[in-house]
């Protein structure tokens, strides 16, 4: 809907990552977790192949073009049972990445916390979103 309303506004959106559907639709790179995001956005290869994507990150970050920044990353770490402070000082790391490769272009961060989940296997993750939240 995003990409339809900025064509109507004369806007276009780079995308990286993939959609991907099954049990609940996935963006950006199924299965990543925050260490992995701080991989691409410094042009490695920690994710490149979650879902099948190729990622090309942090060139994307870069673009001359203002900017939104969809910041959405814990999830999978949650799952994985991931502790909350290593997982915070990789979510910072890579929020930090991502300002200064934009440098002073207009930049937009939206960065998300993460809500419960309530669907299949992955809800033993809900014991550890509040302390990914409170950080």
């Amino acid at each position: 809907k995003l990409k339809t309303w900025g064509a109507e506004q004369g806007h276009t959106f780079e995308w990286t990552g993939t959609w991907k559907t099954g049990e609940v639709a996935h963006m950006g790179y199924p299965g990543a977790k925050a260490e992995d995001i701080v991989s691409l956005l410094g042009g490695g290869t920690g994710g490149e192949t979650f879902g099948g994507s190729k990622g090309k990150m942090g060139e994307t970050v870069a673009c001359e073009k203002s900017a939104i920044i969809i910041y959405f990353i814990g999830m999978n770490d949650a799952i994985n049972g991931r502790e909350s402070g290593r997982f915070f000082r990789d979510w910072k790391q890579g929020v930090d990445m991502a300002l200064k490769i934009r440098g002073k272009k207009d930049t937009y961060l939206l960065a998300v916390t993460i809500p419960p989940v309530s669907y299949g296997v992955n809800k033993k993750a809900n014991r550890f979103i509040p302390s990914y939240n409170d950080l």
